[in-house]
């Protein structure tokens, strides 16, 4: 039998045509669907393509203007262009016109400068020679007053010698101003002979018994002193006191002593005092004394040379001892009579009856440092700054030897033999036993003048240069000490202070004249 009835299978159809009713109605409703979703995308598609077309259209629109404003600025800057160029053209002609114009300026300006620097050159040379003519003017006033100086001060002398002492005083201090004023030579022997003998500053003390050998400046707790030695064993300790000396002290007075050197042992502070009788007298800081005996007599000098005493002897023996120990030793033994003897700092210096002059060294080696003039020698002296060494001869020639370029110099002026030979400050100093003190002004063609400093009776045996510079001190055989200024300014100073009248017109014109307008001095 059927598994079914007929009914059910009508109603089986019919569920499969409602099924594939609504199956097909499913289908239709999504195909719809589909086409109504591809409707609107084309018509989305549609309308952006008429976007895009709109764009399209109003780009070209945009780029047609911009085209015609870009074809507008090229014309615009075409235009400017050109008027770049004709302004550039316009400029480099302007350009081209103002250098020329600074060229024609800049040859002005040069003409100008030259014309300027012609001038400023003429007016230079114009000057130059003013200036050269205001020069020889006042060089030749300068040499008509220097003249004059020289002629005043060997008119002061000559007044002087007549007596006319106030003339001569007036004459003295004229020819030293005129000199000085001009920047003169005040040493020149015409103008100091006239102020050493108008201003009369000399001064002596006569205390001593025998006669003076030597002098020295001492000095004591930075008080200057003087100390004098003299034939008769006396060792004096002065004391200066303005122009004054006062003798402070006898420091020995002993006749079996004959005193002819006084020596500093600057290292200990020590003094040595040389007797021709063969003693040294050793004084220490205390003031102390004691005697030292040497190896033999006729003692003529001595000096410490880095410790040790020297001393020489006029037979020609040369001892040596160490300062404190007193083991005196010979050194040297010279062939001839020693008859002059001076320190350096490189040995002794002695001259002998021959006229030679030798360097005795600490070991005793002997060096030649002259034998030129043959006649005894008495007096040597080395400067160790200018390299001179000053030789005093018994016939009074003083020779001065330039150990180091070898020239010699002989001046002329002693009549008698060379006591003491003295340099400082370029100016030399010599004594002699004719009596006189002599200062000597060589000039550059080597020739020289003295003029006579002191001229005391007795005859000088030893001077000294006051460390100031502005006087000398002189031993004669009288034993009489003397200060004598050496100082030109000074002296004039004293004799204008001293003057007692001016010039009358008449002697002003008639010894000066025009060369200077009248002056009085007082």
């Amino acid at each position: 039998m059927p598994l079914f009835p007929k009914r059910s299978i009508s109603l089986a159809a019919f569920l499969l045509l409602i099924v594939g009713g609504g199956a097909g109605m499913a289908t239709l409703w999504w195909e719809n669907q589909v086409n109504r979703r591809e409707r609107e995308a084309l018509t989305e598609q549609l309308r952006q393509a008429t976007e895009a077309q709109k764009e399209a259209t109003i780009t070209r629109r945009v780029s047609t203007q911009l085209e015609e404003i870009a074809y507008q600025q090229k014309e615009i800057s075409d235009i400017q262009r050109q008027e770049a160029v004709n302004q550039k053209q316009i400029a480099d002609q302007m350009r081209e016109h103002a250098e020329l114009e600074r060229e024609r300026a800049l040859l002005a300006q040069q003409a100008a400068v030259e014309s300027y620097n012609q001038m400023e050159e003429q007016k230079r040379i114009a000057e130059l020679r003013r200036e050269e003519a205001v020069e020889a003017r006042m060089k030749a006033d300068t040499l008509a007053r220097l003249a004059l100086g020289r002629s005043l001060g060997a008119q002061a002398s000559t007044q002087y010698a007549l007596g006319n002492e106030d003339l001569a005083s007036l004459l003295s201090y004229s020819a030293w101003k005129f000199t000085s004023e001009n920047k003169g030579d005040v040493y020149q022997p015409a103008i100091f002979d006239a102020l050493s003998q108008t201003s009369d500053l000399s001064q002596r003390w006569g205390l001593h018994k025998g006669a003076i050998r030597d002098i020295m400046p001492y000095y004591r707790r930075q008080e200057a002193l003087l100390l004098s030695a003299s034939q008769y064993g006396e060792l004096f300790l002065w004391k200066t006191s303005g122009n004054d000396l006062i003798r402070e002290r006898v420091w020995i007075d002993d006749p079996k002593y004959d005193f002819r050197k006084i020596e500093l042992d600057k290292t200990s502070g020590r003094l040595f005092v040389l007797s021709f009788t063969g003693q040294v007298i050793s004084i220490d800081g205390e003031g102390n004394l004691s005697e030292i005996p040497l190896p033999g007599d006729a003692c003529v000098g001595m000096g410490v040379i880095r410790g040790d005493l020297f001393v020489a002897s006029k037979k020609g023996d040369i001892w040596k001892a160490q300062v404190n120990k007193w083991n005196f030793t010979l050194v040297y033994h010279h062939p001839h009579t020693i008859t002059a003897c001076e320190i350096s700092d490189k040995g002794l210096i002695v001259g002998d009856d021959q006229g030679s002059v030798y360097r005795i060294d600490e070991r005793g080696q002997a060096t030649v440092l002259a034998d030129r003039v043959k006649q005894p020698v008495t007096c040597v002296y080395s400067d160790a700054h200018s390299g001179i060494l000053m030789i005093g001869y018994k016939s009074g020639l003083v020779v001065l030897d330039d150990v180091r370029d070898g020239v010699s110099s002989e001046l002329s002026g002693h009549i008698s033999p060379i006591t003491a030979i003295r340099f400082l400050g370029g100016r030399l100093f010599t004594s002699s036993y004719d009596g006189t003190v002599r200062l000597w002004n060589i000039n550059n063609e080597n020739k020289a003048a003295s003029s006579i400093v002191y001229r005391p009776s007795e005859w000088i045996h030893t001077f000294i240069i006051n460390p100031d510079g502005e006087r000398i001190f002189t031993g004669d055989e009288k034993g009489n000490l003397s200060s004598v200024s050496i100082s030109p300014d000074y002296m004039a100073s004293e004799i204008r202070s001293r003057l007692t009248r001016n010039f009358t017109r008449e002697e002003w014109d008639y010894y000066i004249g025009e060369v200077s307008a009248y002056e009085t001095y007082r």
